[in-house]
């Protein structure tokens, strides 16, 4: 994925304080210790920056590369597979 990128949150998560429809900056992979169950990326929302899980975003313009990255974790997850 090619950083930054804005995406709008599509569903509810229950780790993560965005709702549907909010957008957001999306500004880098999250740290590997807080992804060892779950795919976060860290988004800048509200003047502070912290992680919320890459299932609940949709990409808004975004490259090819970013798009296809997105809708691969999307179809894994909804596969039933997890990290």
């Amino acid at each position: 994925m090619q950083f930054p990128f804005s995406a709008r949150c599509a569903v509810r998560h229950t780790t993560s304080p965005l709702e549907p429809g909010e957008v957001v900056k999306v500004v880098a992979m999250a740290p590997d210790e807080v992804c060892e169950h779950d795919m976060l990326v860290s988004i800048q929302w509200n003047r502070r920056q912290f992680a919320v899980p890459l299932i609940q975003l949709e990409g808004i313009q975004v490259e090819e590369e970013t798009r296809q990255a997105i809708e691969d974790w999307q179809y894994w997850v909804n596969r039933g597979y997890t990290l």
